[in-house]
């Protein structure tokens, strides 16, 4: 069953779709024969049935010419989340809670790297700790590593996250 959150995170992209092709609410209606662009804002903003809201996706997709492929991945659309290390000392299982929630859980290369630096050079809780998260990393099947691939090798860690997530958001 699709939650109001899904409603808006589809009428979010719908949006951010139009806006990307540079086209008005107002212009969008009239492509799509509708009377005021009123009804373009509820649907953007996920105020209308399941069935309506994803009708009206199909509609943009055709407007903007995707393809079946690209049309069904847009309806799907793809939660993800990007957790630091510091996220996963404090949660244990935040890995298995994101992965229930999201599409993807991506956890950077850098925090795998800090995770065994604290596994090797830590001889107590956190030390067991970071061994856990490792494992619950590596045994999730939603779950990616992404390298940093930016210039500035200088950065501190936490800049490397963020342009990590950068990086993924415009992917997706």
């Amino acid at each position: 069953m699709k939650t109001k959150s899904d409603f808006v995170f589809l009428g979010k992209r719908m949006k951010k779709l139009r806006e990307e092709n540079g086209v008005t609410m107002e212009e969008m209606a009239k492509r799509l024969n509708i009377a005021n662009k009123s009804s373009i804002s509820r649907v953007e903003a996920g105020s209308t049935s399941y069935n309506t809201l994803k009708e009206m996706a199909i509609q943009y997709c055709k407007e903007f010419q995707m393809d079946a492929l690209q049309t069904e991945q847009f309806l799907r659309g793809d939660r993800i989340a990007i957790p630091d290390t510091s996220a996963l000392l404090y949660n244990t299982q935040l890995i298995d809670e994101l992965s229930e929630e999201y599409n993807k859980v991506i956890v950077p290369k850098i925090v795998i790297d800090e995770l065994d630096h604290i596994k090797d050079k830590s001889a107590n809780a956190l030390a067991k700790k970071a061994w856990q998260l490792i494992c619950s990393i590596g045994n999730s099947e939603k779950t990616l590593q992404r390298e940093y691939t930016g210039e500035n090798q200088n950065e501190n860690n936490d800049c490397k996250i963020i342009s990590i997530a950068k990086d993924v958001a415009n992917e997706f």
